[in-house]
Order: structure tokens, then C-alpha cells, then sequence
């Protein structure tokens, strides 16, 4: 027993060898919604010379909620970013800078892990003072 709940483009009735067919698409569930992921932080900023700045990861799965246990893939781009002292923790980098050239240079945090849609995040370096 089916009932239809809207109607599609795709969707239609069709006559075949004098029998009537309903057709229509399959409809999105929240299970064909990606898996997803974020990068947390209180600000995007690293200062010069001053302690690190943590970024954290968290996944969702496909209706929202926080899922635990994945093992997140951490890289950064940019100009200059292995000047930058970085630190891996389990659902976190630590990125910390001690270098004058590193000054007004923007990076690209980016995130990923097996089956989520990858993420990513600007963040630059700033003078304390």
C-alpha cells in the first residue's frame, strides 16, 4: 500500500498493454543526505608569539547529530604554513605560531575523514600588539 505525499516533475500515470501505472521518483530521505563535518573554533585567528590556537573537529551524520569515534584527516595550505609549529591531537590540531613572516599570512585549514564531505577553514596570522 503506498500514498503520495507530493507530486514530481518525473512523476505520472501511464497506460502500458491496457493496464494503468502510477510512476514516480523515489523520494530524499535524510539517508541520502551527506555525512558531514565542521571545523570549531572561538576564532579564526592565530597570534604571533602567544600560545596555540585549537581547532576541533566534529562530525554529523546525515539527520544532524554529533557522531563520535571518526577519525579525522587534518591539512593546511598556504604560504609559509610549515613555519607554523602544529600539534595532532585526537579530534584537534593545536597551530601555534613564533615567526615575523608568518604576519598577516592566510591559511586553509581543511578537514576530512572517510564518507563525510570535507571542510574547511580560513584563518591567519596576527601581531599580539
Amino acid at each position: 500500500m503506498m500514498t503520495q505525499d507530493e507530486q514530481h516533475e518525473n512523476d505520472g500515470y501511464y497506460v502500458v498493454d491496457n493496464n494503468g501505472y502510477w510512476l514516480c521518483d523515489i523520494p530524499t530521505t535524510k539517508n541520502d543526505l551527506p555525512l558531514t563535518c565542521n571545523i570549531l573554533c572561538d576564532d579564526p585567528v592565530v597570534y604571533n608569539e602567544i600560545e596555540q590556537t585549537a581547532f576541533v573537529s566534529q562530525f554529523l551524520d546525515a539527520s544532524g547529530e554529533i557522531v563520535s569515534g571518526v577519525i579525522p584527516t587534518w591539512k593546511i595550505s598556504g604560504d609559509y604554513y610549515d613555519l607554523l609549529d602544529i600539534i595532532f591531537e585526537e579530534n584537534a590540531v593545536l597551530i601555534s605560531a613564533n615567526n615575523k613572516k608568518l604576519i598577516n599570512r592566510q591559511f586553509i585549514l581543511r578537514l576530512e575523514a572517510d564518507g563525510y564531505e570535507p571542510a574547511e577553514l580560513k584563518f591567519v596570522v596576527k601581531s599580539f600588539m
